[in-house]
């Protein structure tokens, strides 16, 4: 595993943020000559393998919010690790944050090694946000916070958008490795709810490059349209297949799939391609303008996706805890702190607007905010409508 440690500078002011925090645990925090307390921050990505594209996505987002939050009582101390999306690495890694640096917080993503940390998280008492894959196996923990609503809300509210866009006969592509065959069984359940027909389901491979055998067996089931729930390296494959295939109805897909990399992928295959994703705005606010335009500088022009902006907030919300417990106890939090914190108080995301995580209950842990309804058009993702939640 690689170990890249990174410290951020300080900028002036802060967001208006008041809490009353206890405290609890050891820190491993340190105070600068300037008086500000330094604060370790672990990350846990995928920064090597399959994965590695998404990994390097979300540690670009994560250096771009550490360098444009306006601190006024801590500096972090990035160290980011590669769990090589391996469970147990992922654990490893955890563990070693957490027994070793005494971080209060990491950062990490995707389903199974999130579900795999969970556990660790909760007897270390060290908080773990997980901003893109929320499971509904990663509710009701004690000390795992979820940016993002949960799959299982997601999966009802866009079941509804493609009932109300006029299918009636659906065929479903989904990935085991990240939960798939759970979420879209909450997919089917409620299109067929609805009225609906699904009238097939294939599983694809995470490592896979022949989708032949499930795209034929779609074709003959003869949907009017098709969802995707993969990765979108790859589902743009399994698009590919499907439109080599001769099969030329809707495509649909959930989040995740906004990364622009997916057309340099698939190309045409994927235009017009419908997705879900928590509802974001590129622009809504001042943090989100800058860090969107800062991002098309180093883009070509193009505009970040759904992995960038989602743990762009995520990295958002840890700072905003940390620096207000730092205001007001002058020392570096622990992460019994941030808990207590996140128990009770919303945060404002630059992306995705006001986050305040469910405190009690099998939702613990977990937020409700509202989905869009984007679309694949011309190499970028076109906004179509905001979805209200599906409960």
């Amino acid at each position: 595993m690689r170990t890249i440690t990174r410290r951020a500078g300080a900028v002036a002011a802060m967001l208006a943020l008041t809490a009353a925090c206890g405290s609890g645990g050891t820190s491993g925090g340190t105070q600068d000559a300037d008086g500000k307390i330094t604060v370790p921050i672990g990350v846990s990505l995928a920064l090597s393998g399959q994965y590695a594209s998404v990994g390097q996505s979300f540690r670009e987002a994560i250096e771009h919010a550490v360098d444009a939050y306006p601190y006024k009582n801590f500096k972090p101390e990035m160290t980011y690790e590669d769990n090589r999306l391996d469970n147990g690495a992922a654990v490893q890694v955890f563990t070693k944050f957490a027994s070793q640096a005494k971080v209060p917080v990491v950062l990490g993503g995707f389903a199974g090694p999130s579900i795999a940390v969970a556990p660790v998280a909760d007897r270390t008492r060290t908080v773990y946000i997980n901003p893109l894959a929320p499971t509904d196996k990663l509710a009701g923990h004690e000390y795992l916070f979820n940016t993002l609503p949960m799959t299982s809300e997601e999966m009802r509210t866009v079941a509804k958008a493609m009932w109300d866009a006029g299918h009636r006969k659906i065929g479903v592509v989904f990935a085991p490795d990240i939960d798939g065959g759970s979420a879209t069984d909450v997919l089917a359940e409620t299109f067929t709810r609805l009225g609906g027909t699904v009238a097939e389901r294939q599983s694809v491979a995470a490592d896979a490059v022949d989708f032949s055998s499930q795209v034929a067996k779609l074709k003959d089931a003869d949907p009017d349209a098709i969802f995707g729930f993969a990765a979108y390296s790859v589902f743009a494959q399994v698009a590919k297949q499907i439109r080599e295939a001769g099969v030329d109805v809707p495509l649909w897909s959930y989040r995740g799939f906004g990364e622009p990399t997916i057309f340099t992928i698939a190309k045409e295959a994927v235009e017009g391609t419908k997705y879900s994703d928590p509802s974001y705005s590129l622009d809504g606010t001042p943090e989100a303008a800058a860090a969107t335009r800062k991002y098309r500088e180093k883009h070509a022009g193009k505009d970040p996706g759904a992995f960038f902006t989602s743990m762009y907030d995520a990295t958002w919300v840890a700072l905003s805890a940390i620096d207000a417990i730092a205001g007001e106890t002058k020392a570096a939090p622990t992460g019994e702190d941030v808990k207590k914190l996140f128990d009770s108080q919303a945060f404002e995301a630059p992306y995705t607007g006001t986050t305040r995580f469910l405190n009690s209950g099998p939702e613990r842990g977990t937020v409700k905010k509202p989905f869009a309804l984007f679309e694949a058009r011309d190499g970028a993702f076109v906004r179509v409508e905001t979805l209200e939640p599906v409960s």
